[in-house]
């Protein structure tokens, strides 16, 4: 249905005007007025919202007969605006109305219309002016976008009249909506967000014209990076012992610390597991020596448990595996023991508890969000687990039982799977990659568990991936995942953890590296080298600053 605008209050009046001689009223020529009275309504009244003016025109046949600009004391006000067209002559005329978004009658037009007027001798004519929209067509630019799951893609809508001339719109006229929020979500500024897999019918509306246009939205999977080679590494909870995930060989590298940070192989090297290895999560309580390794082929998975015996030599424990879900990307350990979190990149969150052998016993039922799961962490205090996908950080509160509650979200920047919480101070820390933009958001966290942003994003290389902050909470480091970046930035943490750039900003690490772990004592940091398949070995100075351990250490 069409949607009209309309001028309020018009009034067409025709009056008796007397010559000056005498004679009487019936031999004096007989001429007319047209009074035109405009009440500029509020901006959520029928003239346009971005009209500034209207053009007002009097014509007989083909002629003519006035023109008059009425302009607002500042744009469409409530004041009335009054306009007289005098020494019209008696008989029929027609007065158009049209409405500019230029205060001086300038611009595209924004609406128009036309009514027929009688000037009649000693009487008054009351007439409306009906305005319809120019507007006769939106686009969506860019047309049919494609996104990754956790992107967002800004949609334009432009106006135009029969013409193809652009025609101005208010925002607060134009409205945006998603026929399938599950798999695309929009604004209504036009900001569409992938949530998952698939396509939805994206609408914009201008309710002044009523006219609408659509555009479809297509939404990849963005699956973690190939498993074929070191992943990640987890450090025993004394600090001595390095672990790696290897899906090349699909086993678990071991590794000695040695006292000056370098790395040596255990024997043996390494310890197979039956699909590639992704997570790896040691026990993180005093006293305790228990490795969890998930792996998967992203069709399957399964949980590892093994003991780390007085060598740091693994040795599974009875029962060797636990049922999983497909895909067990992420662990957390809760700080006191007695749960663990194994996060799944399309499943959701496991929730198991940590009996006194070490051994995992599933606590409850999955939590299964509707997003795809990037990263995760847990704070320190054991009180909040913080999951991100789609755009979104959800925040869920432990129970005493060990379950998770939600209790809110907070809005992010993209996906990353980097998630890490400072030690020493209540920040979180998210990578995130977004249309070739990356780095890392900062977050307070409160008392009782929401996130507020600090600052503004850091950004840092091509595809920003994971993260750690220092024991002592004074540095932060992240990888880029990424050619031709290869390498890790440095930063110290400020009070209000935000971040400021060492100098040196950034080190070079091996191939496309990936994780990055940091020794309890704040000494060493390693980094996984996925596509070269090494370990960066560095030492952590009193500044924070980085020095290289040469040469790196082969993972598998």
């Amino acid at each position: 249905m069409k949607s009209i605008m309309r001028i309020l209050s018009v009034a067409a009046v025709a009056s008796l005007l007397v010559g000056c001689g005498g004679g009487g009223g019936n031999s004096a020529a007989r001429t007319g007025k047209l009074s035109l009275k405009v009440i500029w309504p509020k901006r959520t009244k029928l003239i346009p919202a971005r009209s500034n003016s209207i053009r007002a025109v009097v014509t007989g046949g083909a002629q003519t007969l006035g023109s008059q600009l009425i302009v607002g004391s500042d744009g469409p006000l409530n004041d009335p605006s009054i306009v007289t067209f005098n020494n019209l002559p008696v008989g029929a005329v027609t007065l158009t109305a049209t409405a500019f978004p230029q205060t001086d009658g300038t611009g595209v037009a924004q609406a128009t219309g036309a009514v027929p007027a009688s000037i009649v001798a000693g009487q008054t004519t009351q007439v409306t002016v009906t305005m319809a929209s120019t507007i006769d067509h939106l686009t969506i630019s860019p047309a049919n976008p494609t996104i990754n799951v956790g992107a967002s893609q800004q949609l334009i809508m432009t106006a135009f009249n029969l013409q193809n001339e652009v025609v101005l719109t208010a925002p607060s006229k134009v409205s945006w909506n998603s026929g399938t929020p599950a798999k695309a979500t929009v604004t209504n500024a036009g900001n569409v967000t992938g949530v998952a897999a698939g396509t939805s019918l994206t609408t914009v509306s201008e309710s002044e014209s009523g006219k609408s246009a659509n555009t479809t939205v297509t939404v990849n999977t963005v699956q973690p990076p190939p498993n074929t080679g070191p992943i990640r590494t987890a450090l025993d909870v004394t600090g001595k012992f390095l672990y790696v995930s290897d899906g090349l060989t699909s086993s678990i590298g071991q590794f000695k610390v040695n006292a000056d940070g370098t790395l040596t192989r255990l024997t043996p090297a390494s310890v197979p597991v039956t699909l590639p290895p992704y997570s790896l999560q040691a026990s993180v309580t005093p006293g305790s020596h228990i490795l969890y390794v998930g792996v998967t082929n992203n069709n399957s998975g399964a949980i590892y448990q093994f003991n780390i015996n007085v060598d740091g030599t693994l040795t599974p424990l009875n029962p060797a595996t636990v049922p999983s879900t497909s895909q067990p990307l992420w662990f957390l350990a809760e700080p006191t023991g007695k749960f663990l979190y194994a996060v799944d990149h399309n499943e959701g969150i496991r929730q198991f508890i940590i009996n006194q052998d070490g051994t995992l016993t599933q606590n409850g039922t999955d939590i299964v969000p509707e997003l795809q799961l990037f990263g995760a962490a847990v704070t320190t205090d054991g009180k909040y687990v913080y999951t991100h996908g789609g755009g979104v950080v959800q925040e869920y509160k432990i129970n005493v039982n060990g379950t998770l509650s939600a209790i809110g979200s907070a809005q992010t920047a993209g996906s990353g799977e980097g998630m890490s919480i400072n030690p020493a101070a209540p920040f979180l820390y998210k990578t995130y990659a977004l249309a070739g933009v990356s780095g890392v958001e900062v977050f307070q966290i409160n008392a009782n568990g929401s996130l507020t942003k600090v600052g503004a994003n850091v950004p840092f290389g091509v595809f920003a991936y994971n993260s750690a902050v220092t024991p002592n909470g004074k540095n932060f480091y992240i990888s880029s995942l990424n050619t031709p970046n290869n390498q890790v930035a440095q930063y110290a943490v400020n009070q209000d953890g935000t971040l400021t750039p060492l100098a040196p900003a950034t080190v070079v690490t091996g191939t496309f590296p990936t994780w990055v772990s940091i020794t309890p004592d704040g000494k060493f940091l390693y980094v996984t080298n996925n596509k070269d398949n090494t370990i960066s070995q560095f030492k952590i100075n009193a500044d924070g600053t980085l020095t290289p351990l040469i040469p790196p250490v082969v993972a598998g």
